[in-house]
Order: structure tokens, then sequence, then C-alpha cells
């Protein structure tokens, strides 16, 4: 699959020539890393290579190296392909950037890594920059339903989104991207806001209480100092003894007192610093207050793609998870575009924070706000087909002819290669994985 991306094909020649040029410390070992790297690159120009009839290709010394860094790719079970998807571009996202000390290149170091036609991997001096056209952004919003309050939006970066399938006979991709992009209602998370207010009530009502306190304390103080009083001048010890345990009452209340005058100020404190934080900066540290653990109610969370990559990984998650614990396949027909229009998935520059409103309008409503060119062609679909802890991989990649402008569809499963139609691909309804290009 990854062999029919144009865009992926001229990044990995880049990270090539970075993985070249990098070497593990001293020895001058390339690292597994970058092994990994010079071995896809091994695959991709055997898979591009045009002889018509040749034999069966194992790529064992990709499954070598990749098994040095994640152990899980080694043996002959069966691998996840979106785990081992994610393996490749975690791998491909290493900065093979060398110190300048380390500048000085052997080119046994690479010996063994050889072009199709047999010749030495040459070593590049100059280093050109890499990004992943897998890589996009997809910002997220949380908001209260109760107060209206939504946290910053955040941002991340995406190199393979999983989206979820509904369980039922057939749906689209459009569907499924509907069901990631839509307004999800959350009853377990925390509002800042609410949970500020909560804390500030608490705190009030605290004070109050120690101010009912402070004041009955005041008031036997006053009561103590005027018993001692009216019998500080007698002379007969029974009295003595009486007024000893009345100064000892009330040097006790007064040490109650003045805790009690610091709880409260230190409560006050508290008060100020929680109103600062609801007036000016609701996210702001508050250390040594515990925040209130009452309900919140209900939020609202909500995904949508800010940025779009060059090329478009979806993985189709159909993963089932039963309450007995059992987990099962969701063999759901997902019918696939052969065009996609993101636009519909994407922000529009406007955004939107109140709870029950997407974080922006779709970029359909107004073609002036759509500031991304968000139309996709399919160039590979990965079908997975069995159950869900077994079963057999097999892919669709889009090959353009070399003379033409048209392109030909070919099913690769295992060493069995055929040609295909796009019917048979759009109808393949058991995809696992696609892939897009940009228009």
């Amino acid at each position: 699959c990854l062999e029919a991306l144009p865009a992926f094909r001229e990044f990995l020649e880049i990270k090539k020539i970075q993985a070249q040029n990098s070497y593990k410390n001293t020895f001058n070992k390339i690292n597994t890393e970058g092994e990994i790297i010079l071995r896809l690159g091994e695959v991709m120009d055997e898979i591009n290579c045009s002889t018509e009839k040749r034999s069966a290709f194992v790529p064992k010394n990709i499954l070598k190296s990749m098994s040095q860094k994640f152990p899980w790719t080694s043996g002959s079970n069966q691998q996840d392909a979106q785990e081992f998807f994610q393996a490749l571009m975690t791998v491909s996202q290493k900065n093979f950037a060398l110190p300048t000390s380390q500048k000085g290149f052997h080119s046994s170091v690479i010996s063994s890594f050889k072009n199709t036609d047999n010749t030495p991997v040459p070593i590049h001096s100059i280093e050109p920059q890499a990004s992943n056209p897998f890589t996009g952004l997809v910002a997220s919003k949380i908001s209260c339903v109760s107060c209206g309050y939504s946290a910053s939006l955040n941002h991340f970066l995406v190199d393979c989104v999983s989206i979820p399938i509904p369980n039922k006979n057939a749906s689209s991709l459009e569907e499924c991207l509907q069901l990631y992009t839509g307004i999800d209602t959350l009853d377990d998370f925390k509002c800042r806001r609410c949970q500020l207010s909560a804390t500030l009530r608490q705190v009030n009502t605290s004070i109050d209480a120690n101010l009912v306190k402070k004041n009955d304390l005041s008031e036997k103080i006053k009561l103590t100092e005027k018993n001692i009083s009216l019998c500080d001048k007698s002379e007969e010890d029974a009295l003595n003894q009486e007024l000893k345990k009345t100064e000892s009452k009330l040097r006790s209340l007064k040490k109650k007192l003045e805790a009690q005058k610091n709880l409260i100020s230190k409560l006050e404190n508290q008060k100020k610093e929680i109103e600062f934080a609801l007036s000016n900066n609701i996210d702001k540290d508050l250390p040594g207050i515990e925040l209130s653990n009452e309900s919140t109610g209900l939020s609202t969370k909500q995904t949508m793609f800010a940025r779009l990559p060059k090329t478009l990984c979806l993985h189709l998650n159909r993963s089932l998870f039963f309450l007995s614990g059992y987990t099962g396949k969701n063999s759901t027909n997902v019918a696939i575009p052969p065009v996609l229009d993101m636009s519909p998935f994407s922000t529009s520059g406007f955004l939107d924070t109140r709870p029950n409103f997407p974080i922006s309008k779709s970029s359909l409503l107004n073609d002036k706000n759509n500031i991304q060119n968000s139309k996709y062609k399919l160039v590979s679909v990965i079908v997975h087909i069995g159950s869900h802890d077994s079963g057999h991989y097999y892919a669709y990649k889009r090959t353009k002819d070399k003379n033409s402008a048209k392109s030909t569809w070919f099913c690769v499963s295992d060493s069995d290669i055929s040609r295909v139609d796009e019917k048979t691909v759009l109808a393949c309804g058991n995809a696992f994985m696609v892939f897009y290009e940009k228009l």
C-alpha cells in the first residue's frame, strides 16, 4: 500500500538520505531506526521493479530489523496492520540529524545496502528536510452543558486516524467520519469552571461556619475573663484553685480562638485565589486548595480536522467490546468512495466554543471559507477477512500507467497479484485501512 503513495515515496527517499548519514556512537554502526528505513526502501524498490516474471519476494530483512525495535513483530503470528503501520510511522519520525563532530562519513557503514541495480548506496553530505505526508492536525474541544464553559481548544498531530464504525449491516466511510467528528455527550468529565464554583461555595460555607465558632469562642473568653475579675482578689485556697482552673481554661480558649482566626484567614485567601481564577484564568494552578468532587453535570466533546495531511490514512476500528469481556469483530459493510471530500469534517477557520454547536461550521456552507484543499482520491485499501483474533490481510493498490494518465488497480494477497477494476475495490466492504491522496 505504501508503494502506491507517491508523496510517501518522496518522503522515504529523504529519510533514506538522513539514515545513510546517521551512525551510532564511535562504532560507525547504523542505528536500528536507520536500518529499518533503509530496509523499507529496499522493499519499495523491489515492489516497484519493472521485471514482468519473477519469483516471490519475502521481506525478511525489514522484518528482522523491525523485530529488533519492536519484538512483537517477530514470529509467524498475524500482526495487526494498523499497529505495524504505526510502528513504521514512529520510526519515520526519528530525527537522523548528526552532531557536527560526527560529520565525516565512511562508505563501509552502509556497504550492505544496495540499489536495485546492485550499485552501492551513495553517501550524502547535505541532508534535505522531510515532512511526513501522513501528518495532519486535529482540533478537540470539551464544553460544559451546565455553564457553557469550553476549555482551551487542543490540537494534536496525527498520522493515522482511527474512526468508529456503526454496528449494523451497512454503512459508509462518510458516516464513520461523521461519528468521529460528531458531538459526543460525556457524563464523567469535570468542568473546571463548575468545579471551581462548587469549591468556592464550599469555602464560603466553611468561612461562615468558622465565623460562628470564632464568635462563640470570643463570647466564652469574655465570660471567663469576667469570672476571673470577680474572684482574683479572694484569699481563700479553694477560690485560688478555682481561679487557676479558670485561667487555664482562658488560655486554652485564646489558643483555640487564634487557631480559628488563622483558619478563617486561610479560607479567605483561598476564596480570593478561586475568585481570581474564575475571573481571570480558570486553568490557573491552585496549590493547597482541594477542589470539589461534586458532579459537574454533562459535557460535550468534539474532534475535527484542523489541518489535512497530504496523504490521509484512516483506520476503520472493527473491534467490538462486550460487557462479558468478549472481544469480537464488527463486520459492517463500509462503502468507500473513490473521491472523498473532507470539508464536512474539517474546521473552516471560524471557531465556536458553545457546547451544543460544532467547533466550526462546515466549509461546504460557504466555499469561500474552504481555506484548504479537502478533496482526496482513493489510492490504496487494506482488507481483513476472518475473525477478530485471526484471519488474513490483502490489499488493493492503484498504480499509475507509465504511458498514459490512466491508472490500474491491483489486488495483492501474499504472492498472488491480479488486476481488478475499481468497482471491485469500492465493493470490498470489509476495509480495515484506507489511504487517500489529495487531488
